[in-house]
């Protein structure tokens, strides 16, 4: 099993090396080895963080009606 580095991290996921420091510190970022003094990160941790950060969004794609019908439907008083 290979470990990542704290540098391997932030390219892979695309954030800067103090992200993932900030990340560490405030236990917001994926799970760490550490091994004395060196912090190294298991692959499937890294990719189980990023599948968990996935938003799930409308996959019906929108129409100008529906912006139209949208904005109209807030112009009206009940």
């Amino acid at each position: 099993m290979a470990l990542l580095t704290e540098i391997d991290v932030a390219e892979h996921i695309g954030v800067s090396l103090q992200t993932v420091r900030r990340w560490r510190r405030e236990r917001l970022g994926p799970p760490y080895v550490k091994i004395e003094a060196s912090v190294r990160y298991r692959q499937e941790d890294v990719d189980a963080f990023v599948a968990g950060a996935v938003i799930e969004t409308n996959t019906k794609p929108f129409s100008s009606s529906d912006v139209v019908s949208t904005w109209a439907e807030g112009l009206v008083d009940d």
